[in-house]
């Protein structure tokens, strides 16, 4: 569910940057009057390596998000399952690392 959502979000943001006009007007002339020149401020190359560390991202976090629900569905076994606390924790905070994108937790219940 959460995964369908980012990768409609990741499309969306993808069209949206195909789309972008990246102009702005011109300066002033010295008499003060615009231009009515535009000019480009944000090359396409630079608009499609942004858009592929874009995607990364997103790809990272979608990756992420599966193996929190595979974290989550371990959790849920292994509490029927009767494993030991210790075991559950450690699975929990793994979770909640990929969830967060912070690894400092578990790294610190890992040592």
């Amino acid at each position: 569910m959460a995964l369908e959502a980012l990768k409609a979000y990741a499309k969306d943001q993808m069209i949206q940057a195909r789309e972008f006009t990246a102009t702005i007007s011109a300066p002033m002339t010295n008499n003060g009057q615009y231009s009515g020149r535009k000019r480009t401020w944000m090359t396409f190359e630079r608009i499609n390596r942004l858009q592929g560390n874009l995607e990364a991202i997103y790809q990272k976090q979608a990756s992420d998000i599966l193996r929190s629900e595979q974290a989550r569905h371990r959790l849920i076994k292994g509490w029927t399952d009767k494993e030991p606390a210790e075991t559950l924790l450690l699975v929990a905070v793994e979770c909640i690392s990929l969830l967060t994108g912070d690894n400092l937790l578990l790294e610190h219940f890992k040592k």
